[in-house]
């Protein structure tokens, strides 16, 4: 094919670029892995869990394929597809993907940085979930102490980390080590991303929470009432977060005040969204289901 070039042109110029396309690799093009996350956090961020996960699947099958299992990709695939288990529900999943993402990231970025921390916050996470309080909390204390290291104490990160490790103790009604991490958290997050912002309204819950198990009825609704403001102009009034974490706990504080038909009206409607969103068999659906079924008639 080549015979009729000069001698000079073949070498100089013809060979070299074959020898780069034969080099190439022929597997997915690399675009497709940049698509395919993107669709990931696209649908995350929707509430979307279950249809995600297909795609943080294909994206973790193709990471691994392309880059091997010691990758930030490979890592970062496994860590978002545990975090779409979780939100399932799918615990042994969850813990599992979880898991190899943080022994990847402490192997290839040492101990200490912001991607480890991230990992094993969501790993406790999972624990938290599954009430394994004992394994999540040196987890999420020392996820705490990598971000306030790496990133400075008035991140936003750190003001998540720090929820996150006040909502551990206030699930097992440790009331006066949780509500100092609380207000902390609350004031790191308004002064970072301002006032209106979704991790805002998180901890404007977590905090309205902590008032109402301890019967401080006064504190916690109008925190409770800019949560809910917060959320439905912010991410919409159907979202499945805004629905599981929000509306649920503003139902139970409409029970504890005795105001029956106003908290019935919103279990219902929290129950009608989260079926859609999460499925009928999801955890966070079934707890609804036992709220309405309770319900004085």
């Amino acid at each position: 094919m080549l015979s009729g070039l000069p001698h000079w042109l073949i070498c100089a110029f013809i060979l070299p670029m074959l020898a780069h396309v034969a080099a190439l690799p022929t597997h997915a093009q690399p675009d497709e892995l940049e698509a395919l996350e993107a669709r990931v956090q696209q649908l995350h961020r929707a509430g979307k869990y279950a249809e995600a996960i297909p795609h943080a699947e294909r994206y973790v099958a193709l990471a691994k394929s392309r880059y091997g299992e010691e990758h930030s990709k490979y890592a970062s695939g496994l860590h978002d597809l545990g975090v779409l288990y979780r939100h399932q529900g799918r615990y042994a999943e969850a813990e599992s993907s979880l898991m190899r993402a943080l022994a990847i990231a402490e192997k290839t970025l040492g101990p200490d940085h912001p991607h480890v921390g991230t990992a094993l916050n969501s790993l406790a996470l999972a624990y938290q979930a599954q009430q394994r309080f004992s394994e999540a909390e040196p987890l999420l204390q020392r996820a705490l102490a990598i971000g306030e290291k790496a990133l400075g104490s008035e991140h936003a990160t750190v003001g998540a980390r720090l929820d996150g490790l006040a909502g551990l103790y206030l699930a097992q009604l440790r009331f006066a080590e949780a509500e100092p991490l609380f207000q902390r958290a609350l004031a790191i997050r308004e002064k970072a991303l301002g006032p209106n912002h979704l991790d805002v309204a998180r901890s404007l819950g977590s905090l309205a929470m902590l008032y109402m198990l301890q019967r401080r009825y006064a504190e916690a609704w109008p925190l409770h009432q800019r949560e809910l403001e917060t959320w439905e102009k912010t991410a919409g009034p159907n979202h499945p977060n805004l629905v599981v974490a929000h509306l649920k706990s503003l139902a139970e504080l409409y029970q504890y005040h005795g105001r029956h038909a106003e908290a019935e009206q919103l279990y219902k409607r929290a129950l009608a969204v989260a079926e859609e969103a999460l499925g009928p068999d999801n955890p966070d659906v079934a707890f609804l289901r036992r709220q309405i079924q309770a319900m004085p008639r």
